[in-house]
């Protein structure tokens, strides 16, 4: 154990150590920061209630969308750079977090074509659909028993927008 840190029972810790900054809260935003702080030099410590890998977090479980399909070109840009980021991650962990399965958006509520319009403005891939080559690339219909697949229905609306990379983050085993 480091000199200055004490551990006590049930996992408890204590340290006299300096940091340029505490951290409280291991979750997404909490290990983020760190991991930022840290690659700039800083020396941080994050302090977390639970164990690593713990359920009662609001971003626990086996997955986690990440899509750039968003009416607001600050939030395209935002998950542009939070992809980098990821990427980026990625690499010096020597893991695959991501996995890209594309997206689908289609239906008045999520607007296609004005979403398409947006994407398109701020440079990320994707395709404005009518519905029947919407139906040509996913036959399957919810309306015939039996013959849907798992997953989002095939768009029934005027237009569909779809990008290649949305994707899901799955947890390290």
């Amino acid at each position: 154990m480091p000199p200055g840190v004490t551990r006590y029972r049930g996992g408890v810790t204590r340290s006299t150590a300096r940091a340029d900054l505490i951290i409280v809260g291991a979750g997404l935003a909490g290990s983020a920061a760190a991991w930022a702080a840290a690659a700039r030099g800083m020396s941080v410590v994050v302090v977390e209630a639970f164990e690593a890998g713990h359920k009662r977090g609001s971003s626990h479980g086996s997955a986690r969308i990440f899509r750039h399909a968003y009416a607001d070109p600050l939030y395209v840009k935002l998950m542009k750079d939070a992809l980098r980021r990821w990427e980026q991650l990625q690499d010096e962990a020597g893991e695959q977090f991501l996995q890209f399965t594309g997206g689908l958006d289609y239906g008045p509520l999520r607007d296609p074509e004005g979403l398409h319009a947006v994407l398109a403005s701020c440079g990320v891939p994707a395709d404005l659909l009518r519905a029947e080559e919407a139906a040509e690339r996913w036959p399957a219909s919810p309306s015939t028993p039996g013959s849907a697949p798992p997953g989002p229905a095939p768009p029934r609306a005027a237009w569909s927008c779809t990008t290649p990379e949305p994707g899901c983050s799955t947890p390290a085993t």
